[in-house]
């Protein structure tokens, strides 16, 4: 996935002015566990505090709830502070290696004079020159609180497209068997929901890709037959488990 370069995080920056009310926003981060099955000898290594076995999916989105950064692989039991600092993501946010805009300033707020354009995170990340994150506490004045409540508004749509990402793909709701090796060959094409409501994708097309088409349990019905076979059949011809089979109808 090719990381935004200047004049795609200044259109990003707009989109969330203009929808959001949120100014020099290049993006909502946030992590999520992906649940897999424990891999053997690993210990507490991927264990989290939900007490499931996870990978740490950690993703930017922008204003219209499309994944532009995406790092997978982080361990389960790390936070998301951890998963930003040991990510390729996190070491260009810390050198300023990701051609962000430059400083700007925000109309009716000239007194602040310029100000850099940033990420909105949750508690559960650092404060740093580009990352913003709600003050902490409940006694705070009420320009925190606002500040607090317009953050927030903009950071939700990485929780909402991590729920989108989850309806979409019933995969993300289950424990996922998979070897942590196969992580790194892990490939995420930042499709938006339209796209994919409008283009079904169907098994023949996604043979030489790695898909996995979603199939609602009618379609399946319909394309499972049971074979019957009489008490007298099997008196005669009697049938082990190994050759007992379901036929599928094409």
């Amino acid at each position: 996935m090719p990381v935004p370069q200047t004049e795609d995080w200044r259109a990003i920056a707009a989109e969330f002015q203009e929808r959001w009310n949120f100014p020099n926003c290049v993006g909502a981060i946030d992590g999520k566990h992906v649940v897999i099955q424990a891999p053997a000898n690993s210990g507490s290594l991927y264990f989290n505090y939900k007490s499931t076995h996870s990978l740490v999916l950690l993703a930017v989105v922008d204003a219209q709830y499309l994944f532009r950064v995406v790092d997978v692989g982080g361990f389960g039991r790390s936070s998301d502070s951890g998963s930003l600092r040991n990510s390729a993501f996190g070491e260009s946010l810390r050198d300023g290696s990701l051609q962000l805009p430059p400083d700007t300033v925000i109309p009716g707020a000239e007194r602040l004079g310029l100000l850099p354009h940033v990420f909105v995170g949750d508690e559960a990340f650092p404060l740093l020159d580009n990352l913003l994150r709600p003050f902490p506490g409940r006694q705070i004045t009420r320009e925190r609180r606002m500040y607090n409540y317009r953050l927030s508004r903009a950071r939700l749509v990485v929780e909402c497209a991590f729920g989108i990402l989850s309806s979409w793909w019933r995969m993300f709701r289950r424990a996922i068997t998979t070897s942590p090796e196969t992580r790194d060959q892990t490939r995420i094409t930042p499709v938006s929901c339209d796209q994919t409501r409008e283009t079904p994708v169907s098994c023949d097309q996604t043979r030489d890709q790695t898909r996995i088409t979603p199939v609602s349990c009618d379609q399946t019905r319909d394309q499972t037959r049971i074979t019957p076979v009489s008490c007298d059949q099997t008196r005669e011809t009697p049938v082990s488990c190994d050759q007992t089979r379901i036929t599928p109808v094409m």
